[in-house]
């Protein structure tokens, strides 16, 4: 059956027909992870093949999604300022005056170059890496501009005495569009590389000036690239008196940025966000001070998602290539997203006029099915399966989600043989599908 609702509130449940008065309850976003418990984690990485990197005192290492934490002894005395995992599987770690680079996984670094200025001698933080899809590789730093590597993080030109047109050698975060465009964000400004060669002597340079400083940069798959910039007044006193903070979205054809911030706080202390996305596009903003909020339809609406995390002083963020998505907290915690958070997918430009929850397919299955549905308006949405014996087994959605038409992968390989029910409600509206797993 279908239904035409503007929906407030929508969520997508799978029960047991049997039991028709089951209490049903939002599951946690996050889990905690065992560690590493060694002071804020400010840095996180993830390589290809899911190991976790997470800078605390000191660097650390797990590849079994935070379960497991390996203390990395031969990384650098005092730590990353950032870091990065660029193609083979290479990590860069940015530090006071130097770029390291290790080849194995972060068991050993080397430094591959200094970061200083080639007349006073004076040091600089790397604040940010960017790779282009042809892998080229950018340094950010804080007070000389670019270096960059032709060779994977082996050798690097710039600074003071490799010039660059940039206009503004402060950079705090860098990111790289499918297109090849690369984003800068500077103390001031909001940057586009139009890329042009190899050299950023002969880049030319738009940009836009958020008046504001930029903290984070992303650039997702569907074209999109948003920017979060802070605001900080204080009094005649020097006493901090507002703290703001916005999350802005242009596309990566332009460097028009405008505010997108439905559903963020708005208070005069909102925190600074860091920002990752996933492989499906959906953004990810991390807040110092109120936790994660997500957006699944270009930034249009956020919606936060604090279930589970036991600190919302969120100090760093990454998503893995498998979906997962990681926080690092003050409390030296990395919170892990429940579930990989890609296997749900929204089309670009559907706007469904009906409610409607769709045979899963195939049907039977084993071990895999894909279940679509349909919200007409923005709308909380959670998925959920039951059991015959209306036993929850597993959560698949459980967020605000824009309006769309959306798939959702569901991998059944750890559950036995047998009949499974989904249900989706909209207030007093449901509609419920039977899912067959025969192995």
């Amino acid at each position: 059956m279908k239904y035409r609702a503007l929906l407030s509130r929508v969520r997508v449940t799978c029960l047991a027909l049997a039991i028709p008065a089951l209490v049903f309850y939002q599951s946690s976003f996050w889990q905690s992870t065992n560690g590493p418990n060694d002071g804020p984690v400010t840095r996180l990485a993830v390589s290809s093949q899911g190991h976790l990197f997470a800078m605390c005192n000191y660097l650390y290492r797990s590849t079994d999604n935070g379960n497991t934490w390996t203390k990395l002894s031969g990384a650098p005395a005092g730590g990353f300022s950032s870091l990065a995992v660029i193609p083979n599987d290479y990590i860069l770690g940015g530090s006071y005056g130097a770029i390291f680079r290790s080849t194995d996984d972060g068991d050993s670094w080397r430094k591959q170059s200094d970061v200083h200025d080639w007349y006073s001698g004076q040091l600089y933080s790397v604040t940010s890496f960017a790779v282009t899809p042809d892998s080229l590789i950018y340094a950010g730093t804080w007070g000389q501009g670019f270096y960059e590597s032709f060779d994977l993080g082996h050798s690097w030109t710039g600074g003071g005495y490799y010039p660059n047109h940039v206009g503004d050698d402060f950079v705090r975060a860098l990111a790289t569009s499918a297109k090849g465009y690369v984003f800068v964000g500077t103390d001031a400004w909001i940057l586009r590389q139009d890329y042009n060669g190899h050299e950023w002597g002969s880049a030319q340079f738009t940009g836009y000036g958020p008046g504001a400083d930029v903290t984070s940069l992303v650039a997702t798959p569907r074209g999109y690239v948003f920017a979060s910039s802070a605001n900080y007044s204080y009094d005649v006193y020097g006493n901090l008196t507002s703290a703001t903070s916005d999350i802005l979205r242009s596309t990566e054809d332009s460097v028009t940025f405008s505010p997108f911030d439905n559903g963020l706080p708005t208070s005069a202390f909102t925190g600074k966000y860091l920002l990752t996305s996933n492989s499906a596009g959906d953004v990810f903003a991390g807040n110092d001070s109120s936790g994660v909020y997500r957006s699944t339809d270009n930034g249009l609406h956020w919606a936060a998602i604090n279930g589970g995390l036991q600190d919302l002083h969120v100090q760093s963020i990454a998503a893995s290539p498998s979906g997962y998505v990681f926080v690092g907290t003050s409390s030296g915690l990395v919170y892990r997203s429940s579930q990989p958070t890609t296997g749900i997918v929204a089309p670009e430009n559907s706007t469904p006029e009906e409610f409607t929850l769709e045979q899963n397919f195939p049907n039977p299955f084993n071990p895999a099915t894909t279940i679509r549905f349909s919200v007409p308006t923005s709308s909380f949405v959670t998925l959920k399966v039951h059991n015959l014996l209306g036993e929850e087994i597993t959560t698949l959605v459980s967020e605000r989600l824009g309006a769309g038409t959306y798939t959702i992968r569901w991998d059944a390989n750890t559950f036995p043989s047998g009949v499974y029910f989904c249900r989706l409600q909209a207030g007093d509206l449901t509609e419920t599908k039977k899912l067959t797993l025969l192995r």
